[in-house]
C-alpha cells in the first residue's frame, strides 16, 4: 500500500535517531566525565593533600595570610573588571562588525579571533622570541 510506504519512510528516521540518541548521548557523556575528572580532581587533591598534611591549622594560617587575602581580592577585582570590559567591548564589536562593511574588517576579526585559534604556548613563545 502507497500510504503506509509513506507512512514508514517518514517514521523510521525518527525512530533510528531517537535510538542512536537514547544510546550514543548517555555513553559520551559519561566517558567525557571519566576522561575529564582526573584532570579537574587530581589537582584538587593534591593541594588539599599537601596543604593539611600538617594539619588544618597551617591550611587555614596560609589562607589567612595578609599576602593570601591581597593576593585573593586583586584576583576579583582584576577579573571583575576584565570581564565588564570584555563584555562592553564585546558586545561593541559585534554590533559593529554584524551591521556594517569597513576597510580592515577582516583583519579586526582576525584579530579578535587569534586567541581561540593560537593555542597559549605557541603564543607565549612567539612572545619570548620578540
Amino acid at each position: 500500500d502507497l500510504r503506509f510506504t509513506a507512512f514508514m519512510s517518514s517514521v523510521i528516521p525518527t525512530m533510528r535517531h531517537v535510538r542512536g540518541f537514547d544510546v550514543v548521548r548517555p555513553l559520551s557523556i559519561w566517558m567525557l566525565i571519566f576522561m575529564m575528572m582526573p584532570l579537574v580532581f587530581l589537582p584538587l587533591a593534591s593541594i588539599f593533600i599537601f596543604g593539611t598534611s600538617s594539619g588544618l591549622g597551617n591550611f587555614w594560617a596560609a589562607l589567612n595570610a595578609p599576602e593570601a587575602i591581597f593576593a585573593l581580592k586583586l584576583s576579583m577585582v582584576t577579573s571583575f573588571w576584565a570581564t565588564t570590559f570584555n563584555v562592553l567591548f564585546g558586545l561593541f564589536a559585534a554590533y559593529v562588525l554584524s551591521r556594517y562593511n569597513f576597510l580592515g574588517r577582516n583583519a579586526l576579526i582576525v584579530t579578535i579571533s587569534l586567541p581561540t585559534a593560537i593555542p597559549t604556548a605557541v603564543a607565549g613563545f612567539a612572545l619570548l622570541l620578540l
